[in-house]
C-alpha cells in the first residue's frame, strides 16, 4: 500500500528500512516519506514502529492476509 503519495513510498519500504535498524528519520531521508506535504508523516511512523516493535498485541502476524484469515 502507498503510504506517502508525493514520493511514492509503500509501507513494504517502510517495513524494510525498520528490519534493517534503521531510524524513523534515516528512513525519511533514504525514501522521502514524509518530506513533501507531511500528511503521511504519523501514518508512516505508526508503521515503522509498529514494524520495530513487532505486532501490535491482539492482531495477528503476517499483515493483511493473516488477519483476513482470522475473520473467516
Amino acid at each position: 500500500m502507498i503510504i506517502c503519495l508525493c514520493h511514492r513510498v509503500s509501507d513494504r519500504d517502510l517495513r524494510q528500512h525498520a528490519a534493517s535498524g534503521a531510524e524513523f528519520e534515516e528512513a525519511q531521508l533514504c525514501t522521502g516519506a514524509g518530506t513533501g506535504c507531511g500528511q503521511c508523516v504519523s501514518h508512516a511512523r505508526a508503521i515503522f514502529e509498529h514494524n520495530e516493535t513487532g505486532p501490535t498485541p491482539g492482531w495477528p502476524a503476517g499483515g493483511r492476509g493473516a488477519l483476513a484469515a482470522t475473520a473467516a
